[in-house]
Formats: C-alpha cells, structure tokens, sequence
C-alpha cells in the first residue's frame, strides 16, 4: 500500500498529522518498554533472548514508519538496560555492526516545535508480498502482527480533530490509506486472535475510535463528492477489482458502503475495514487447489489470498497480481484451471497430462504450458520460470499450414516423436533411453538435427545428407552400425560407438543405473539372462574403449566403474567363452574382484557396496537343514538367473572385499561399512566351491580341487532301492534299447478313464508342432496324470504323427523316466505314452478333426438335457385343443378347468415324450431331424427346441468322435506285446 509524500512548513494545515505520528511513536515505544521491564518475572530481562528480539521487532517498525534512525533507537534501548553495550546491540541488529552507538537516549521524543519534515511514503506492498511467500506458520504469525502494528499505526496519525481529519480525508490518496489500513486491520485481527498486550488493546480502541470519527467523512467524500478512496485502497487489496456502478450506502445502516465489480457485488463497512465480494470475505483458496500437482509447479509453496472471480467458469482470482497478470482459479474433474488475465492478453494453463505421450517426458513434466487466445499458440515456461512469459527463449507449439509445430526463436524446432525420423532414431538409442526421452531439435540454419539425452548429459548430431549420429562428448566418434562386442551377450543397454579412422577405434556406453534381468528364450529352446538398465533410472554413462588386442575393456581406474562391469560379466556369463575377452563372464568378474585395483586399501562408496552386495546375489542360498543340525542343505536358485551364472565364488569374493574395507575402517570413522551378506552357510559355500572345481580351468577355480574332505555318501536308501527308481530305470532301458513292449494288458474300460482323465479341462488339437522345450524335465511331470494331459496329449500325439523321431532317444529317455518316477504313476497311461512315441501301428491312428473339445459335455445323447429344453418349449394350454372342451352335462365352471388342466398335462407328456424318443432314436448322427409323427407340433414349438438343442447335439457329437479316436488307441495298443517290468536293480 502506498501513501503520498508530502511537504509543509510551520503554517501548514496539516502540521498537527506529524506530531500525531512521532508522539505516537514516543508512546508507543517507551510504553511498551517499562510495561516489559515492570513484570516481576521479567528481573533478568536483558539476558533473554526471545523478549530482546520482540523489542528489536518493534524498535525496526518505529524506525521504518517515523523520522528517527536505528542508531538513536539502539541508543536508548542500551540506556534502558534491554542491551548492556553497544556491542550488544549489534548482535542483535547487523545492520549496525560498524557503526558507533555512544549514547543512551530516547530516540522518539516529541518534538517541542514544529520543523519543515518530509513524510515518507508508506508501503505494504513489500509486507503483503512476504506474507503470502512465506511457508513457515510461525514466521507468517510474526509478520501478520506486524502488519497489524504498522496499519494500527498508520491509523493512529489520522488521530487530528475533526476540522483537520475532514481536509485529510478530502485527499482520496490520504483518505484510501485509512480504508487500506482498516482492510488490513480487519483481516490480520482475525488471524492473530491470540492473547494480545495492554498497549494493543489501547491502540485497538484509539483504532475503532478514529475509524468512528472518520466514518462520517468517509461518506460524504465518496457518495456526494465522487471521492475514489476506496476505489484506490480496494485495488490495492484486490487487483482484480474494477467498479461498475456509484457506491451507495446499503440499506438499514450508515456505514456499510456498496457497489458492483462486473457481476460480483461488493460490500465495505467503514466502522471496521470488512471487505465483502458476494457477502463472502477475502480467503485463502481450497485445499484441493493447493494439493494439486499443477499449483505446486506453478506457485510452489506460495499461499495465495482470493476472492470470487467473475471470469466464465472461473470460481476464485488471486488478491494480488503476479507480473502483472491478474490470476483466475478453478477445477474442473482432476484439473486444476488457472486463467491469467490483463490487458490486451489473456492465458490458460494447459493440464500437463494432456501432453503427455505427444512430446518428451522433460516439455510434459518440467514446463508450465500457456495457451495465448489471442496468437492461438502454446507457451512453454520452465518450471522455476513459470512467470517468464513471451520470452523469446521459450519454446512455442503454433499452428503452421494446418499442422502443430513446437519451435522458438532462431528456426529451431523439436522433430515430432511420433515422426519417422524420430522412430528411426528410438530405435538405435532405445539402449540408453526410451523415445520421449529423447530430444530431437532441427535446426533450418545448420541443416542438422541436434539429437539430445537430458537425463544422460549426451548429445550426438545428425547432419542433413548424413547417415552417422556423430557424438558430442566423444570426439571424431558416431554410433557404430554393428552393436555387436563379442563380450557381455545378453545386456542391451549398451551403445558401441566407433571413430572414423583404420582401423576404427571402439568405444561402448554402458548405463549405471536399476538393473533388471531375466531369462529369455531362443529359438524356443534355448535360455539366456537378458540384462537392461531400466530407462530413467540411470545416474550416468561409463564409457569403456575395447581393447582389441589385449581382449579386454578399458574403463576409468574408479573402483566403483570396475565393480559394475564385474557385476554385468556376472549376469550375462555363459558356459561358453565371449570370443572378445576369451574367457566366460564368471571368470572375467572373478579376475576383476582379485584386481588390485579392487583391493586397494580404501573404504568403498555405499554406491559400491550396493554393487557388491548385488554381485553376491548371484551365489545361490545355501543354509542346513533343520539349521541346529547338519545333515541337509536347501540351496535356493533363481528363476531368473541362468544356472551358469549362480557361482558360489562370488559370495565368498564379496565376503572377503567387506572383510578387508572393516580392516581399514579406522581410517575413515565418518563411512560405515556394511555387514557382509548372511544367506548362506560359508561352509557349504565352500564345499559347493571344491565340488565345482573339477569344470573349471587353471586359475579360476580348478586350483580349489582337493579330496581331503571326501568321505563315503550313505544313501537315504542303505542300498536298497525304491520301486520307483527302478521302474523308471526300466522305462529308460526299454527307450535305450528300442523295446516296443507294453508294461500290462489294456484294460477293457481303457477309453473311457482316458476319456474321464481328459475331461477336467478343454483339449485343444495344435496346427504346428510343438517346441520341444515343452518336454524338458519339469515338475508337473510328477503330478496326477490329469493335470498336464487335457493340455499336453494331442500336441504330444501331433508331434510324433508329424514326425517319428521328434525326439531322439536321449531326450525320450528323460522324459519318459520323469513320468514313470512320479508318485502318482498309472501304468495304462505311462505305456500309451511310450507307445505314441515308439509303436508305429499306434502313431497311425488320425487325430481327431476339430481343434476344440469340451469333453465335459458329456459323448453321447443325454435325453434329461433333450427333455429339459423340449419342456421350455411347450405351448400354453391356450394354444391348445384343450382350451375349447366342452362343458359335460352336470359339470361345474371348476370341474371344467380341472378337467382340462388333467388333458393338458395328458396330451403335453405324451407329446415330449414322443419328440425325445424319436431324437434319441437317431443318435449318434451330425444333425438330427425334427420330428413331426402324432401331435408334437400341436403341443410343442419344433423349430425353437432345434435351434437350442444343435449346439448341444454339435458337442456331443464331437465328443463321441473322440471318444471312439480313444477307442482305436486303445484297440492299437492291445496288438502290442506285453512284457512286465523286472523290479530289480539292473547292473
């Protein structure tokens, strides 16, 4: 709020104003001063803090708002005793910290005459302001008091007699200082409803009283002379204001005043400053408005005081204007609606969401987006220059020939990333980041496309005519076309760069970041651990040139870029060698954990024990079993690790690096180093290690060999072997030896168990052969036969009938022995699978022709299922013959009814009976005809009994026909010789 300056000498008028001001101020400082020091309690005063700072609070607003130096107040604050020297007093204002405070006199006299003075201007623009940024509750308490201090103050020097107070107020800027003041008052009273101090009290009355004497004038001024005081001091409370009508004295009272700001009606009382817009006072806005996303990235912490917006579909504008704009709120569903508004120009915020997907994470996420009404365009403000509008740096979407372009000053423009250049571009650098994740910029002076990874800090260049992306960071270096290393097979979030020169220099990119892996399937056989660092996660780039002659990876000498690599060759190991470094990538992590590099003597980062306690997971879980009894062990594999890659030596190798960093930790008391991992016995570690060592080579594992723990194995069996292993021997030695033998005659009632047994789910017929991963060792193997055949029988069956030997010998061997190990072995099921896969005369039979079966259905024609629909379809006795009977001589109306229900039911069951005898007589058959012997069609609705009963007919047809391919399998099996299993140990 700014006042005037004004300049008078000893004649003018308006000299009683200032010794108004300055005796206040001498009152109000001296008063507050002895009320302080006269509390008994208060007898060490100067020694306390807290009071010392209320005192400095009250000496800063005397200073600011009367003639009087800081210095001449701290002067006599030390004569008082609050401060017991000058150096005291400059703790506690720094401003005074070089300045000399001799003396110890009030500095708030009034003044004995009256001396040419100038008033200063007064302003609570720059306390309004701080209010509203503020965030903490405590500092926003203090400044609100003292905004009740200064307001209170600024009341008091109106405090003239009426002939003075009538010319004061004739000046509507004078005169709006007293209605802002009152404003003010009002609403930080309401806020600061805490116990307050004799002194305000006083000047709380001194306040009402002026306002009272003022109330009159006020009036006058404004409703007859056309004052724009409360035009001028409204404004400056709430920008958004604009009078459109003449303020009028609102009915039944004399000091409410009232007038209209477009539609919104406004009220102000004269007597006590309340400011009322639609009978609703000035507010802070909803919680939901400040919880929202979008007012946070936009305001920040910022509370904003509101009022009720006029503008259409708007609920609420802010009570100050921000760059000049006045701010409209409201919502609408899940978005928050924000309209900036001045003058010639008008702004909505767009909701984030809607842009998400269409441009980068960074334009949707870290801008502020504008829509202008009057150029039609979208505005992109940074986040933390959310204010920095129509800035020429600031990208813009506009509308070129139809079509959105995003751009900004100098011809730069962002390449769509839905376009083909960018989908192209995705492609190559999909290891390091996802699509919106890259920024494409085109620039139409260089004729090239500037190809930037924020989150990465890369940049690379497309020229126009040139198919290398160039590096920025990486000179004389472009996106190599072969990605392929030789070494880390499997890990996809790499990116190998190659120079210009011959013969070329290699680099790779690897990403440091959230590492996910899992297995992956090949040719739907083989299974490799598929690595990726997952996009947005990464903390940086490592760069490693290759070696090519020395077949290694050459990176910084950083411990923690050397355990990384340790950890990747961990997770993409194979049992074979990388033909880049020559050797597996067991071996190469284990060689680099032995480094010296690695052991040197220094505490790791907690970057780097995450990395090893990552690598150490790569071990399997091996614990006794009970735990107080060493007699078993459980190991735990991962599913998502090949097992080539869960080698014992990494836990043992992390124990030791963790074992070591606590040896030296004394050097470095502020870094903790963690305890080393604990889910596995180091003992059976070791064990693992030694009985492992027979496949490794020389120096990486095969010098741990040694027999000095072996010790003779004592089966759980003593010698004897189970019924089981011997059945599946037998079954293995049968395969082995190409016997075509049956283990037991068929029984009689073969197709129709197999029937039941194929009956708990839905079989399919398959239309290509099946992978052969399908018949590797699994565990459902050794469950209920019902369980895996409904699934497995047909494609088995198709299989072999396409090809004989679909599974060599070996293959056969272990599967079938699988199936005859399992607990819940059935010998009739266990020989027919073995003669699918051996008996020609067997693989013969043709599959069944349709390639869906619901066998539940049942395989034959079940006449209560034909009954129940013929039932639903019966006309009503209405519509029958028996509706018109006649009466009988001596027959009641009652008897008549009874007599025609009782043919009714006669005729009815006759009919259904007769219809479900000539359906079921024609089964088994595709389609059945409709029978139209005696009265069916009389009593029954044909056509609508056949069309629910073909689907039922179709299935159980169907059925019928599988059931008798089960029948031929069974009568192809009984050719077969049988020949019983020999349950006895074979040599």
């Amino acid at each position: 709020m700014k006042g005037v300056r004004l300049e008078y000498d000893e004649t003018d008028v308006l000299q009683p104003y200032y010794l108004t001001w300055t005796t206040l101020a001498a009152t109000y400082m001296n008063a507050y001063c002895r009320h302080v020091f006269s509390l008994p309690e208060n007898s060490h005063l100067s020694q306390k803090k807290p009071i010392r700072r209320a005192i400095r609070s009250h000496a800063v607003v005397i200073a600011n708002f009367t003639e009087q130096k800081l210095v001449k107040i701290a002067q006599y604050l030390i004569g008082q005793g609050v401060f017991g020297s000058p150096a005291a007093a400059a703790l506690e204002f720094p401003d005074l910290r070089d300045t000399d405070i001799p003396g110890a006199q009030s500095p708030v006299e009034s003044p004995t005459g009256c001396q040419p003075r100038k008033m200063k201007i007064l302003d609570f623009s720059w306390l309004k302001k701080k209010i509203q940024d503020t965030v903490d509750d405590m500092q926003r308490r203090e400044l609100l008091e003292s905004a009740l201090n200064v307001a209170m103050i600024c009341v008091q020097t109106f405090h003239v007699d009426d002939k003075q107070l009538e010319k004061i107020l004739g000046d509507s800027q004078q005169a709006s200082l007293l209605v802002e003041s009152s404003i003010i008052i009002h609403n930080t009273t309401l806020a600061n409803n805490e116990t307050q101090s004799p002194l305000q009290s006083i000047m709380e009355d001194r306040t009402k009283y002026t306002l009272h004497r003022a109330q009159r004038f006020l009036v006058n001024e404004v409703i007859y002379r056309g004052n724009e005081c409360l035009d001028l001091a409204i404004k400056r409370s709430w920008p958004d204001f604009s009078r459109t009508t003449e303020w009028s004295i609102a009915s039944s009272t004399c000091y409410w005043l009232e007038t209209n700001s477009g539609r919104r009606q406004v009220h102000l009382n004269l007597l006590t400053g309340e400011l009322l817009v639609n009978g609703a006072p000035l507010t802070r806005l909803p919680r939901d408005y400040n919880m929202h996303e979008d007012y946070g990235r936009l305001f920040g912490s910022m509370i904003l005081d509101v009022m009720p917006s006029d503008a259409p579909g708007m609920r609420f504008s802010a009570t100050r204007d921000l760059q000049d704009y006045t701010v409209h709120f409201g919502m609408q569903e899940q978005d928050l609606l924000v309209q900036l508004h001045k003058p010639g120009s008008t702004l909505d915020l767009i909701p984030s969401r809607l842009l998400k997907g269409t441009v980068p994470y960074q334009f949707s996420d870290n801008f502020s987006h504008w829509y202008h009404r009057e150029t039609k365009s979208i505005e992109f403000c940074k986040i933390h220059e959310s204010w920095a509008l129509d800035n020429r740096r600031n990208w813009r979407f506009i509308r070129d020939e139809g079509h959105w372009k995003l751009g900004r000053h100098g011809g730069t423009f962002l390449v769509a990333p839905s376009s083909e250049l960018a989908t192209r571009i995705a492609e190559i650098l999909n290891p390091l980041e996802a699509p919106l994740g890259l920024h494409l910029v085109y620039s139409t002076a260089k004729s090239a496309t500037e190809i930037q990874i924020p989150s990465l800090r890369l940049e690379f260049l497309l020229r126009s005519g040139e198919s290398f992306i160039e590096s920025r960071q990486f000179r004389d270096m472009h996106v190599d076309p072969n990605q392929s290393i030789g070494t880390l097979m499997g890990f996809k979030s790499k990116l190998v760069l190659s120079s210009s020169r011959e013969p070329p220099n290699r680099t790779i990119l690897i990403l440091e970041g959230d590492v996910q892996h899992e297995m992956h399937m090949f040719n739907n056989i083989d299974k490799h651990t598929m690595v990726r660092v997952a996009h947005g996660s990464a903390r940086r780039v490592q760069a490693y040139k290759l070696d090519g002659l020395l077949g290694r990876l050459v990176g910084t000498t950083k411990t923690e870029s050397k355990l990384y690599l340790a950890y990747l060759h961990g997770l993409t190991s194979f049992c074979l060698p990388d033909p880049f470094i020559g050797r597996t990538g067991t071996e190469e992590a284990l060689d680099i954990l032995r480094s010296a590099i690695v052991r040197v003597t220094s505490v790791l980062t907690e970057t780097s024990y995450d990395i090893l306690h990552s690598t150490s997971c790569l071990s399997p879980k091996r614990s006794f079993y009970p735990r107080n009894e060493k007699v078993m062990q459980v190991v735990g594999w991962s599913s998502r690790l090949s097992y080539v890659s869960q080698d014992d030596r990494f836990y043992r190798a992390v124990c030791n690096l963790l074992a070591r960093s606590r040896e030296i930790s004394f050097l470095h008391p502020k870094r903790e180093v963690p305890d080393s991992p604990g889910f596995s016995s180091v003992h059976l570690v070791q064990r693992a290690i030694n009985r492992a060592s027979r496949g490794h080579v020389a120096g990486f594992g095969a010098e741990e060999f040694t027999t000095e723990h072996d010790v003779r194995y004592t089966s759980r069996t003593q010698g004897i072997p189970s019924d089981r292993g011997i059945r599946a021997q037998e079954i293995a030695s049968r395969i082995y030896h190409s016997q075509c033998y049956i283990i037991e005659r068929v029984d009689l009632s073969f197709a129709q168990v197999f029937y039941q047994l194929l009956s708990v789910g839905n079989v399919f017929k398959p239309s290509q052969t099946p992978p052969k991963s399908m018949m590797q060792y699994d565990s459902k193997w050794f469950q209920k036969p019902e369980t895996f055949l409904e699934s497995d029988w047909c494609k088995i069956h198709y299989a072999f009938h396409r090809k004989q030997d679909w599974l060599n010998k070996f293959e056969l061997m272990a599967w079938m022995a699988t199936v005859s190990y399992a607990s819940h072995h059935s010998p009739q099921i266990t020989q027919a699978l073995l003669m699918i896969a051996q008996c020609s005369s067997v693989l013969r039979v043709s599959l069944p022709e349709e390639s869906l079966y619901d066998l539940s259905e049942g395989c034959t024609a079940i006449a209560k299922e034909i009954r129940r629909l013929t039932e639903n379809e019966v006309y009503p006795i209405a519509s029958c013959p028996e509706a018109s009977l006649p009466y009988s001589r001596g027959e009641s109306p009652q008897q008549l009814v009874k007599r025609r229900e009782r043919r009714f039911e006669e005729n009815k069951r006759h009919a259904v009976d007769t219809f479900v005898d000539r359906i079921i007589s024609q089964w088994p058959c595709p389609a059945p005809r409709t029978p139209s012997e005696g009265t069916v069609n009389t009593y029954l609705r044909c056509k609508n009994v056949m069309a629910n009963l073909y689907p039922k007919w179709d299935s159980w047809y169907m059925n019928w026909k599988f059931k008798k391919y089960l029948q031929e399998i069974s009568d192809r099996l009984r050719e077969v010789p049988v020949r019983g299993l020999k349950l006895e140990p074979q040599p």
